[in-house]
Parts: structure tokens; C-alpha cells; sequence
């Protein structure tokens, strides 16, 4: 009979998870992060892993999607008990908070602490003087948004300084460029009722690194949308990637020495010719 009792016991013990990390050197990365996500939303989703956290953010509109992973490698310290679990939070509060704490302190603790439906963040700053900022999150139960699956038929590797100075370059055609892939490099195109531009990146050309590429591949996108998610991230080798009036990736890989700790990718549809 004591057997039983104390089987229902432990069964009806609940777990509460709890996850904390320590930004370290990687605080000015999270901070371009949390303000490349505030162009997406107000909100956004953050998954906890044992490994890893991550999230994927679409825009009110749908037409864009930031998805971001960081390997526990990438913080001084890690640590997640009681299971994954995901926090719906204030992109700018979040922001605010961080950037500001980090103006007179160098390291800084973030800790997670849920409960039922919601939760406490604590951000913990030590340097010159202790402070410490503490918000309210949400326990977030719904999947996130599913990463499209394209067929990238045309993928070059470059300095994200060449891609945006190629896209100031169109732009002052057009707010609209046109990709299209050859077997010798990428075409940027824009035109508008008397004007047209056009920018040609050669395969091995300066700036470049890897080139894949397929003919009759092209499509079309929004300049603006680029350029933001260039300024705010600020990468600096990025991957460009489409397929034939498919959407476009802009794919970051977080590296340290010969070590990958994540990557942060934009996901961004095409344009429709009404």
C-alpha cells in the first residue's frame, strides 16, 4: 500500500523548468539580433533547448520570415533544467532593457523563470555597479512558423558589403531588383517607366567565394526589406540564395575560429506582378 502511495506521488511531482545563460562577448551579436527581430515584430517566440535556443519570427505581412540559432557554445555559461520550453516576449523591452544595461556593464546573466502560463526574466548586470532588470514573459505553447522549403537553384557567397552596395546601386532605379542566375554569375536588374540599371557579380570576381548557379533562374524581390536586414545585422560574409520565382534565403554562419555556434537567416518572398 506504501508502494503505491508513494509511486503517485512522484508521480504528480511537476518540474518546473528554468534556463539561464551569460551573454559574455556574444552581447553585441544578441543585441543586433534583438534589433534585426524589431523590424519583424513586436513580439517575438524564443526556444529553449538543451543545446541550442532559437527563433523564427514572420512579419505582420508574411512576406519575410528571421530565423536565428545559437549553440550553447556560443555563451560563457548554459544551462536549462526541467525540459524545453518557449517564451513569448517584448522584442523591444527586451532591447531597451539589455542595450541599456550594457552601456556600464560588460557581463550579464539572463534567467528564465516560468511557471503555468508565464514567467519572470531576470537580467542580472555586473561591472562598474549591480543592476538588475526584471520583465514578464508568456509561456508560449504554438509551433512555430515552418521554414520554407525552396529549391535554391542559384547560391553565391560574397562580402555582404558587395550585395549592399549593388543593391544602393539599383535602387536608385527601382525599390524592386530582379535576380537572375546564369552559369557566369548573378544579374541585379531594375527598371521603372524611363530608367534601368543593371549590376552583373562575375563568378570569382573580388568579394566572392563560392558560386552555384542554374539559367532562366530569376525572380524578384524587395530592395528595402534587404537592406534593412543588412543594416541592423550587419553579417559580414553572407550567403545568397534562390530559386526560380521561389523565396530568396540571406543566410549568416556564426563562426569562431574553425567553429560554427549558429547562423541567422532571412527568409524573404518574391514579388508578384499584378
Amino acid at each position: 500500500m506504501s508502494e503505491d502511495i508513494n509511486q503517485d506521488l512522484t508521480t504528480d511531482i511537476k518540474v518546473i523548468p528554468t534556463f539561464s545563460f551569460n551573454l559574455g562577448h556574444r552581447s553585441e551579436l544578441f543585441l543586433r539580433l534583438l534589433k534585426t527581430l524589431k523590424y519583424f515584430s513586436r513580439d517575438f517566440v524564443l526556444i529553449m533547448k538543451p543545446e541550442s535556443m532559437e527563433s523564427r519570427v514572420l512579419d505582420e505581412s508574411h512576406v519575410s520570415m528571421l530565423n536565428f540559432v545559437l549553440e550553447k557554445t556560443a555563451f560563457e555559461t548554459y544551462s536549462i533544467e526541467g525540459g524545453q520550453f518557449c517564451a513569448c516576449l517584448d522584442v523591444d523591452e527586451v532591447y531597451s532593457k539589455l542595450s541599456r544595461g550594457l552601456r556600464s556593464n560588460k557581463r550579464v546573466q539572463i534567467i528564465f523563470k516560468p511557471n503555468e502560463q508565464e514567467g519572470d526574466l531576470c537580467m542580472n548586470f555586473e561591472g562598474n555597479r549591480l543592476m538588475e532588470y526584471t520583465m514578464k514573459f508568456q509561456i508560449e505553447s504554438a509551433s512555430p512558423p515552418d521554414i520554407p522549403k525552396v529549391d535554391f537553384k542559384s547560391k553565391l557567397r560574397m562580402n555582404a558589403s558587395l550585395l549592399r552596395d549593388t543593391l544602393e546601386d539599383i535602387r536608385i532605379v527601382s525599390d524592386k531588383v530582379k535576380l537572375i542566375s546564369s552559369q557566369d554569375g548573378l544579374e541585379f536588374v531594375a527598371s521603372s517607366d524611363n530608367d534601368s540599371a543593371k549590376s552583373v557579380i562575375l563568378s570569382g570576381s573580388y568579394q566572392t567565394y563560392d558560386f552555384t548557379g542554374e539559367a532562366n533562374c530569376e525572380a524578384e524581390y524587395d530592395i528595402n526589406r534587404i537592406i534593412t536586414f543588412l543594416d541592423s545585422m550587419k553579417p559580414a560574409v553572407i550567403d545568397l540564395e534562390f530559386g526560380n520565382q521561389a523565396p530568396l534565403r540571406i543566410h549568416e554562419e556564426f563562426r569562431s575560429g574553425s567553429y560554427n555556434f549558429g547562423y541567422v537567416a532571412m527568409y524573404l518572398a518574391p514579388m508578384v506582378n499584378e
